[in-house]
């Protein structure tokens, strides 16, 4: 949604914010303006997550209310905000947004007028370049929280400290007429909460030592009724490890830490494991290390590089073998694990459809189910930039594919990389050599992706799939093994 500003009394020129986004900020903002907002995004709950983050829990609000339909809208959590039915219900009415701890450290400042944003935003200049929304008056400052912060408080001067036990609107229509609309289009600005200057005469809030950190980068709601919380390092669960001498903290992080990894390796040597072993190795060893209190961190985490690597089966049962290599530190049963798993790679896919241009998915709605994930990995090797393969093209052998999207044999990826180059979208660059010679390796081949170079038109412009094309497409059907001809 485009939020455009006009001043009644007099023109500003417009200040360009320092972190990016599109800014209607100006250096001293006017006491009087007209706020008309215009357009949709194509879809606005797809484009408010890509903001806020997929952690955040959206609240489903009546149209022109502020207020939750429901009383126990405090209760919400993430993984009831996935379902369908819910996702289906935000795209009806006005969005709130459940803040503090339920999203993982996302809060607003809520200033009540003009006068009073432009007086926080002066003291905290930095903060122009985060998301900032607006009702009918004044605005929310969003910000992601890295440490202590208190929750939800008023304070003296006019305006509130939105946090845990609050919630924000942020989408839709203020009850006074007007829209929603972000005076700022960012994403919110990373702060510690003792970083932020508060104007002369505020009663601004203030950390207590009872409060608690959740860190967007150190935890994050961990289950359907966030059951586990960032825990001391221990083994065991039923003594409290804070009082122990420093070296006894060490010693059990020591002990524990190799705990984990003679469970990792027995599973590594299991030769039901071994069609998992090396993506595992690749994808999951590599990038994350376990920790108690984030387990649900993993997930949201790991699961979109999964969606993008791998099928969606052998995500799932990569995500689940770090669940049962690092048992020992989590408390939430392994279905628990199964079900957000599912849920958050389920939740990937509706907002991958959002990033392909049109003529990309007019392919990808044509293929049988077992092409997609290929496509998906063609496509995001593609829009890598490195010096062995530019922008725009990838590497990938038959055994290597066979591997990710779980086909089994390597002469049936084959056949569906011909496909690919059959149907028009990859074709080969360099091809590969499929064994060692002396003093050096075998290659992959090396691919271009066509698709993409094709479309640079908004949805609905640009080149069409050649309706025969599609049919041929359409031809193979859901089984990748009925290929038969190459």
């Amino acid at each position: 949604m485009q939020c455009i500003i006009e001043q009644v009394t007099k023109s500003v020129k417009p200040e360009t914010p320092p972190l990016g986004g599109t800014s209607y900020l100006t250096e001293k903002a006017p006491t009087n303006m007209a706020i008309e907002c215009t357009g949709t995004a194509p879809d606005h709950v797809d484009k408010l997550y890509s903001l806020l983050g997929r952690t955040a829990v959206l609240l489903h609000l009546p149209s022109g209310s502020k207020a939750p339909g429901i009383k126990q809208w405090s209760e919400i959590t993430w993984l009831e905000s996935q379902t369908a039915r819910y996702q289906d219900q935000l795209r009806q009415g006005n969005i709130g947004v459940l803040v503090g701890k339920p999203s993982n450290g996302l809060c607003s400042v809520d200033c009540d007028s003009d006068d009073i944003l432009e007086q926080f935003l002066s003291i905290n200049p930095l903060l122009r370049g985060s998301l900032i929304t607006k009702g009918q008056r004044g605005g929310n400052v969003w910000l992601q929280l890295t440490g202590d912060y208190p929750s939800l408080k008023k304070f003296g001067g006019g305006g509130e400290w939105r946090s845990t036990g609050g919630q924000t609107v942020i989408w839709g229509v203020h009850p006074d007429g007007p829209a929603y609309c972000m005076l700022n289009e960012a994403k919110p600005i990373k702060i510690d909460f003792t970083k932020i200057k508060w104007p002369a005469g505020f009663d601004f809030p203030k950390v207590s030592p009872q409060s608690h950190s959740y860190s967007s980068v150190s935890s994050v709601p961990d289950s359907v009724t966030v059951s586990e919380s960032v825990l001391p390092v221990s083994v065991s669960h039923t003594h409290n490890t804070t009082d122990l001498p420093i070296k006894n903290k060490i010693a059990e992080r020591i002990k524990l830490d190799a705990t984990l990894d003679d469970r990792k390796k027995e599973w590594l040597k299991n030769p039901a494991n071994y069609p998992l072993r090396d993506l595992y190795e690749e994808q999951i060893d590599r990038f994350f290390q376990p920790n108690q209190g984030q387990r649900n961190q993993f997930i949201t985490e790991a699961a979109p590089r999964l969606y993008y690597a791998v099928e969606p089966d052998t995500a799932l049962k990569l995500l689940m073998a770090f669940y049962d290599i690092n048992q020992p530190i989590f408390n939430d049963s392994r279905d628990q694990h199964e079900k957000e798993s599912r849920a958050m790679l389920e939740s990937l896919e509706k907002p991958y459809l959002g990033k392909l241009t049109a003529y990309e998915l007019e392919f990808f709605n044509v293929m049988p189910h077992e092409a997609k994930p290929a496509f998906r990995i063609f496509r995001d090797l593609s829009l890598r930039d490195d010096e062995t393969a530019p922008r725009g093209t990838f590497f990938m052998s038959a055994a290597e594919l066979a591997r990710r999207i779980n086909l089994g044999h390597t002469v049936t990826a084959d056949r569906l990389l011909k496909r690919f180059i059959a149907w028009g979208i990859i074709n080969i660059i360099t091809k590969g050599e499929q064994y060692e010679k002396r003093g050096r390796k075998a290659l992959a081949t090396h691919y271009r992706w066509l698709v993409t170079e094709s479309l640079n038109q908004p949805t609905g412009d640009g080149p069409k799939i050649d309706p025969e094309l599609a049919i041929n497409i359409q031809r193979l059907g859901n089984s990748l093994p009925a290929i038969t001809d190459s």
